[in-house]
């Protein structure tokens, strides 16, 4: 893959989920906030995303999630864990 396919991956993900904005996982419904972007050895773009500010941040992929709350019914909380610290 060249620098210049890779740069426009990278801007592709970077356009569509800017850091700072807030999403939801799609399998658990947790909230978060995007921090920054990493590239796997084959290229693919992930989002690293910030659940709760005293665990480490995770990799997703975009399918993963979600720019609008998901799961409001869940009974493992409302997407506000993060705020609050909670593990």
């Amino acid at each position: 893959m060249s620098a210049a396919q890779l740069a426009s991956r990278l801007r592709g993900v970077a356009e569509e989920w800017p850091c700072g904005v807030l999403v939801w996982h799609r399998a658990t419904g947790t909230r978060g906030v995007v921090v920054e972007y990493t590239v796997d050895g084959a290229g693919c773009v992930m989002l690293m995303v910030c659940f709760d500010p005293s665990a480490a941040w995770e990799k997703c992929l975009p399918c993963e999630l979600s720019a609008t709350r998901v799961r409001p019914d869940a009974e493992d909380g409302d997407g506000d864990e993060w705020k609050e610290g909670a593990a």
